[in-house]
């Protein structure tokens, strides 16, 4: 896999995920609204299905937080990765160049 491959296939993973996740959320909620009618005489019953259709509302919104809490922490992660794999080339170049700014200085004494 090229990493362009790679990024779309992962796109397209957590595009499934959140669609699946937003469809399980919404077959519920309509579950839930369908238990109103089977309950109009039990107040306790409509309380618990309002508390549940809060709930499976509130799990949607952090759902999403979640989900691009994730990419923003996948997106820091591979900044850190980077940043060191930067350092050491950096490192690299300057343990490179050293012997040849010890062999200028030294020709440049030497005559």
């Amino acid at each position: 896999f090229t990493l362009d491959k790679r990024v779309r296939l992962e796109e397209r993973s957590r595009d499934l995920a959140e669609e699946n996740l937003k469809k399980e959320i919404t077959n519920a909620l309509k579950m839930l609204e369908a238990l109103v009618p089977l309950c109009e005489e039990d107040n306790q019953a409509q309380e618990i299905i309002k508390k549940l259709q809060k709930s499976l509302q509130f799990l949607s919104q952090y759902a999403a937080r979640v989900a691009s809490k994730a990419e923003m922490l996948g997106a820091i992660n591979q900044e850190s990765r980077v940043s060191k794999a930067v350092e050491v080339m950096i490192q690299h170049v300057e343990n490179l160049s050293e012997p040849c700014v010890s062999r200028k200085q030294s020709l440049v004494v030497n005559q």
